[in-house]
């Protein structure tokens, strides 16, 4: 035999009669076997709980953000419903059809952010709608909506032109509004407030930014 050569020596022994026979060892194979049927079930039971506690986050998260994206156009809807009807009394017909315009704009508005809600609430089940997006023009749009809430002192807006992208273009929408909508609330504490908004290239990848 070869001192290099590794050998393996193993002795097998059927114990089934003796099993048979023996009632502590059939009760002891009996013991482990409950034993480790009830460690399944433990792991099988702390496995549902996590992932309840995991869809209970998600489901507040989920409301929070239903909250936080539809306040701005309601607000904006209510809005322009009060200076409709102040413009209606005062018989201004061309303010009337102009407040209107705004209000269905807003209306849309917020039926996109519903369904883009829904399917993100769903993401895990069915595929995000992917395309080119023009990124300049949602920034655009997420700034008009946001700028028609209220007569606050209004920041500037400079936005350079920016890269298409690929993604979700209601969702990529929506997420122009939320980071636009901090700019502008952060950057009102100043006296001349500016919101920039610009792209750039780093370590192979495109890149949003949005500066107050």
């Amino acid at each position: 035999m070869s001192e290099s050569t590794p050998e393996v020596f193993s002795i097998i022994r059927d114990v089934t009669d003796r099993l048979r026979s023996d009632e502590a060892l059939r009760d002891g194979h009996a013991t482990l076997a409950e034993s480790a049927k009830e460690r399944e079930q433990a792991h099988a039971l702390t496995h549902a709980q996590t992932a309840l506690a995991r869809t209970e986050e998600e489901l507040q998260n989920l409301t929070s953000s239903i909250s936080h994206d539809l306040r701005g156009p309601l607000q904006i809807i209510q809005r322009f419903s009060s200076m409709l009807r102040a413009d209606l009394q005062a018989g201004d017909l061309d303010k009337v059809t102009r407040h209107a315009e705004r209000i269905e704009s807003v209306a849309r508005r917020m039926d996109g952010i519903v369904e883009a809600l829904a399917r993100l609430s769903g993401v895990n089940r069915r595929p995000l709608e992917l395309g080119p997006v023009d990124m300049t023009a949602l920034a655009r749009e997420a700034w008009a909506l946001l700028q028609a809430e209220d007569d606050t002192p209004r920041a500037v807006l400079r936005i350079s032109d920016l890269p298409s992208a690929m993604g979700d273009g209601q969702l990529l929408s929506q997420v122009w509004q939320n980071l636009l909508a901090n700019a502008r609330k952060y950057s009102a504490r100043t006296t001349a407030p500016r919101v920039g908004v610009d792209s750039f290239t780093e370590d192979g990848r495109q890149w949003y930014r949005v500066t107050d």
